[in-house]
């Protein structure tokens, strides 16, 4: 079992390991591309999150000077 941060870091190391095991070096591809999806999509919820907090704060300010 590879650590997934070995597998972001190192691809090709990992794909000469599964080539020397007889696996196929495909597979670091097919965990990657999820993978960078996943990241990519928390990346946007975070921003998304940050937006949200703003206008809420902004909300908050604007009703107590109401």
């Amino acid at each position: 079992m590879f650590d997934p941060r070995l597998i972001r870091e190192q691809p090709d190391r990992v794909r000469e390991s599964l080539r020397r095991r007889g696996d196929d070096p495909a597979r670091v591809d097919a965990i990657l591309a999820p993978d960078e999806e996943r990241r990519t999509t928390l990346a946007e919820l975070e921003a998304l999150r940050a937006q949200r907090n703003t206008a809420s704060k902004e909300i908050g300010r604007m009703k107590d000077e109401a």
